[in-house]
């Protein structure tokens, strides 16, 4: 529900007032800009309902620029978190 809620969704409890279909479409627009990554379950199905996506390293960047705070920042830029 936290993704119809970034879309705006006023009824983001209700189950049946989000499209998954339409958190997907996000999803690969945000992964062709290089901002996100959708990460594969089984490839030998279609994915009806089920995906997963997270933020790149530049999705990362991005993030913290505006002042989102990024869980495992220090992972991937190091202990002093430079940009």
């Amino acid at each position: 529900m936290t993704m119809a809620r970034a879309l705006g969704n006023p009824n983001a409890d209700d189950t049946h007032s989000f499209s998954r279909e339409e958190g997907l479409q996000v999803c690969l627009r945000l992964q062709g800009f290089g901002l996100a990554h959708i990460v594969s379950g089984d490839t030998r199905e279609v994915p009806i309902a089920n995906y997963c996506a997270r933020p790149t390293t530049r999705g990362m960047m991005l993030l913290r620029l505006l002042g989102v705070p990024v869980a495992n920042w220090n992972r991937y830029f190091g202990p002093d978190g430079a940009l």
